[in-house]
């Protein structure tokens, strides 16, 4: 029954974080009542345990929002103070820290004469920021007192992408913000002290191991990963490492969790073991198994420690403890009974880990062994049980990373069958080695990190060259959750053991989830998203054949663009493997920042470019009015800039283009600014064509340089959309440009507040556009906005 109960308290969280809005807490009282029934009435046990699961949530969830700042505060200069609480992340432009804040107060005042008010209801206790110029070297325990602006936690949201806004919820991080370091609030930006609580000192242990593996390994391309599997510090893994990693399935192994943490406490158990048998008389005091059971689990909390205590080493953590205490207790559990006292134990410390794929596929992974490798007759090579092993692994997690990241590579099994027990057996041990004795005999540490990143350059080539195969890739539209459930069953019968009959019918049922496809245009029809990239701007048009992309958003920094986070798992979760067309508006870093990362992950056959700007590939074509092409049924027109105009203004270089369908238009405008605005109403004044669109992108976001009056008649568009950034310095759109649309009788919408907006164009009446913030929301994004 204990299985049937953790399967019922996950359904129950499951059910919860499903909420768009936030209960009353109020309604936890009721666990009061149905934790005794549970335990009285065996057989409504699972049902009893959906509804403790969700009121359990319910009450968790209400601490976690509790302490969200205030939204008037967003705007302001507020005075905290507090301390640097995990590694800091260092990039050329900034350094990103988390600060875990102990007064939260508002700055006021002159430049000369500055106050403090406190702030009433209960500050954030932890947020997340970024230092910029002129940042100081930053160390765990070091407390400051920092003025900062803040914003309650917000990210992009588009189909496919990845959900910031969660990730801040599951990571109890209240708020984001950056460090004022200007002239007028440098002197108020103080180091206070440094903290000597253990956890300050167990953090600063990591960060002088991390700069003492990096600087034993100079040069080394491989002192990233081995940083990584020590303490878990993968800052220094560089972009097309992860990509490796990611194509060939063994991202994994860079992130100590299950398998590093169960590695380690099964080969202190066994050594322990063996050892303890060997000493005279310790057996009198406490049993070989006993004494193996406290060695691993202390190992695995020693581990779980130099991580930084991660959310994935915890979950790893508890289920070596669920395992030892068994043996400790000398109950004997079967395996399932194991899984589902770990997964209870992990859900009821953290009830969100439902909302993280890598809890998924942790528990997928144990429960795929144990279903597969226990209770059955097999051969007793070790190779062929490992490389089954890797196969099963292989096809059951396909539906979930299917579901999550819309990609499975199918030559992970080929790829973990090798690198798993190279990585587990050999690299980090020795890493493990080499960290240990850095502080005791830094000779002897030397050469174990060096022989560790030997065996990761030896594995690397290999890598490269699974990553290579593109078309053993399998990419697809990410299904609907639905078709998980008879892809599960289908599982567990095509895995089941021999003797089962006809188990290739499991097959079947996993039909549904690999054919499974985004809804087909038809002819003369247009899908259109208006993506939700920040202060810059970036559009995908779906023809029934074809695919073009407007703009590519912006480029933050080295490590981290548009095209990368927003635009490829876009198309990745549509489920388009090719772009037609790509035109990049006018040379600004928001509109072509993410225009390499596309081109290098996505075949792009034409790009078409601002003729002002350096050529972004040698086949480019420069942006000319007059150009026009149709496909499946819609024409799309470019109308800006002539080829005898020039303008040292970027801004008005830019390419707007018509898109026309039998009874919808839509307007893209790039920057343009009120001169090119102008010239276009003279010119479709004296045509047979007008400007006028049922869509219009607002020009340059909304800024006063654009949208004039004369304009906003011209086109009088039904809807006006200006892609910006949530507070966004430039204070964009300005409200007398929004009050311009709005007296033009347009609807208007932000990105910032809606998230990714779609309209589907040329199916008869044009319909209200899916809004992916609102149609997706949940109660910690509800809470947020």
């Amino acid at each position: 029954m204990m299985q049937l109960a953790s399967i019922g308290f996950l359904a129950g969280i499951l059910i919860f974080h499903t909420l768009a809005d936030l209960p009353s807490k109020e309604w936890g009282w009721l666990l009061l009542l149905l934790i005794p029934l549970a335990v009285g009435f065996k057989t409504l046990r699972p049902f009893f345990f959906i509804i403790i699961g969700l009121l359990y949530s319910l009450l968790i969830a209400n601490d976690k929002i509790a302490e969200k700042i205030s939204p008037d505060l967003e705007t302001r200069d507020l005075l905290v103070t507090g301390m640097v609480a995990a590694l800091p992340n260092i990039t050329p432009e900034r350094t990103r820290f988390l600060f875990q804040v102990v007064e939260l107060s508002e700055l006021s005042g002159t430049e000369t004469n500055l106050s403090t008010e406190s702030l009433t209801g209960h500050p954030p206790r932890q947020i997340q920021l970024s230092w910029y110029a002129g940042a100081p070297a930053l160390v765990v325990g070091q407390q400051w007192q920092l003025v900062v602006r803040l914003k309650r936690p917000h990210g992009f949201s588009n189909p496919g992408g990845f959900d910031y806004e969660s990730w801040l919820y599951q990571q109890d991080i209240h708020a984001t913000g950056y460090v004022k370091n200007n002239s007028q609030t440098q002197a108020h930006n103080i180091l206070l002290g440094v903290d000597d609580s253990f956890h300050t000192k167990l953090n600063q242990l990591r960060s002088r191991l991390s700069e003492e593996i990096n600087s034993q390994l100079p040069e080394n391309p491989m002192a990233g990963m081995i940083a990584a599997l020590v303490v878990g510090d993968r800052q220094d893994i560089d972009n097309e490492q992860w990509r490796v990693l990611t194509g060939t399935g063994t991202n994994h192994l860079m992130a100590i969790s299950g398998l590093h943490i169960g590695l380690v406490a099964g080969l202190v158990f066994l050594l322990i073991s063996q050892v303890w048998r060997r000493l005279p008389n310790a057996a009198l005091y406490l049993s070989a198994p006993k004494a193996a059971a406290s060695g691993a689990v202390l190992a695995a909390l020693g581990y779980a420690a130099l991580a930084g205590f991660a959310l994935p080493t915890q979950r790893a953590l508890v289920m070596v403890s669920v395992a030892m205490l068994a043996i400790w207790l000398q109950r004997p559990m079967i395996p399932s009974q194991i899984l589902a006292i770990a997964l209870f134990a992990v859900l009821l410390y953290d009830p969100s880990a439902v909302i993280n794929g890598s809890f998924w596929l942790s528990f997928g992974a144990v429960a795929i062994i144990f279903y597969t490798m226990t209770g059955r007759l097999a051969p007793s090579n070790w190779w062929w049980k490992w490389g089954r092993i890797q196969w099963m692994i292989g096809i059951g997690l396909a539906p979930i990373l299917l579901f999550w990241f819309q990609q499975v590579p199918l030559v992970s099994p080929v790829a973990n069958l090798i690198a798993v027990p190279l990585v587990s057996f050999i690299t980090i041990p020795l890493s493990l080695v080499g960290g240990g004795l850095l502080m005791l005999w830094p000779d002897l540490a030397h050469w174990a990190l060096v022989a560790a990143a030997l065996t990761l350059e030896t594995l690397w080539p290999l890598l490269e060259g699974l990553s290579q195969l593109d078309q053993l890739l399998w990419m697809a539209p990410q299904p609907p959750g639905w078709t998980l459930l008879p892809a599960g069953i289908g599982l567990l019968w095509l895995m089941a053991p021999r003797g089962i009959p006809a188990r290739w019918a499991g097959g079947f049922w996993m039909l549904p989830l690999v054919f499974f496809s985004s809804p087909s245009l038809e002819q003369g029809m247009a899908r259109f998203t208006l993506l939700d990239v920040g202060q810059g701007l970036a559009a995908v048009v779906q023809t029934a054949n074809h695919v073009l992309i407007y703009d590519s958003g912006p480029r933050f920094s080295e490590q981290f663009d548009a095209g990368s986070a927003v635009i490829v798992p876009f198309l990745r979760h549509r489920g388009i493997a090719l772009v037609d067309r790509i035109i990049l508006s006018h040379n600004d870093i928001d509109h072509t920042g993410g225009f390499e990362a596309i081109n290098r992950q996505v075949p792009v056959r034409t790009v078409t470019q601002s003729s002002n700007m350096p050529l972004v590939r040698p086949d480019a074509e420069f942006c000319t009015a007059g150009t026009e092409w149709n496909w499946d049924g819609v024409v799309f027109k470019v109308i800006h800039p002539s080829t005898d105009y020039q303008d040292e203004r970027d801004n008005n270089m830019s390419c707007v283009v018509q898109i026309i369908t039998q009874t919808d238009k839509l307007l893209l405008t790039g920057d343009m600014e009120r001169p090119v605005e102008a010239r276009l109403v003279k010119y479709f004044s004296h045509s047979d064509d007008n400007l006028r669109a049922d869509i219009l992108v607002v020009p340059h976001h909304g800024s006063r340089s654009s949208s004039s009056e004369q304009f906003v008649r011209a086109v009088t568009p039904k809807y006006a959309l200006f892609s910006v950034g949530y507070r966004n310095h430039f204070g964009l759109p300005k409200g007398d440009v929004v009050e311009r649309y709005q007296r033009a009788g347009a609807t208007v919408l932000n990105t910032d507040t809606t998230g990714a907006i779609t309209f589907v164009l040329g199916a008869g009446e044009l319909v209200p556009p899916a809004l992916y913030r609102v149609e997706g929301q949940r109660f910690w994004s509800k809470i947020n906005h």
